[in-house]
């Protein structure tokens, strides 16, 4: 099993999906991923 931290799987996951949402639904996955990442601090 491979360890990745969270911060290159939000890159990574971000980097994926950019292409194929609208801005909206960036925008939304960007503040979910910021929450997250607030929480797991």
């Amino acid at each position: 099993m491979t360890t990745i931290s969270w911060y290159a799987f939000a890159l990574e996951y971000l980097e994926v999906r950019w292409g194929e949402v609208s801005a909206k639904t960036r925008n939304e996955t960007n503040d979910a991923l910021c929450s997250i990442t607030m929480a797991m601090l």
